[in-house]
């Protein structure tokens, strides 16, 4: 298999980053984000670096606030590429972060998607076993 995916990855290697599967978050508010959900993102970021940083490769990255102010996004980057070792810890990552005062709050990007796929796959299995 080659392609700009194997190269980007034999290129990441050589720099010695870590392998990670980031869940990325997304804040959002209609009509732009206040200075408190900017403080309110900070002190979630800080809950989760504590609570989950034995779990991640580095620091969360972000907020970058979007260019209308509407929205900020925050990568969360969890060691290691073994969703099954991952993703249980996404349902942990939820729990930290919420939404205040009107603000919503997001998680998707490959750990989130992984821990959702999981958790509906785990459920038409079960469903699977009880039809049969």
């Amino acid at each position: 298999m080659t392609g700009p995916v194997v190269e980007t990855q034999s290129l990441s290697k050589r720099f010695g980053e870590p392998e990670t599967l980031p869940a990325l978050v997304v804040y959002a508010r209609d009509g732009g984000l206040t200075a408190a959900d900017r403080e309110a993102i900070g002190r979630q970021l800080d809950a989760v670096q504590r609570e989950l940083g034995s779990t991640l490769a580095g620091a969360p990255v972000g907020p970058v606030i979007s260019d209308d102010g509407n929205a900020a996004e925050v990568i969360v980057p969890f060691a290691g590429t073994d969703e099954n070792e991952i993703t249980p810890y996404v349902p942990k990552l939820r729990a930290l972060l919420s939404g205040e005062n009107g603000m919503t709050v997001h998680v998707t990007g490959p750990a989130g998607v992984q821990a959702d796929l999981k958790d509906a796959l785990g459920a038409i299995d079960l469903m699977l076993l009880l039809v049969t």
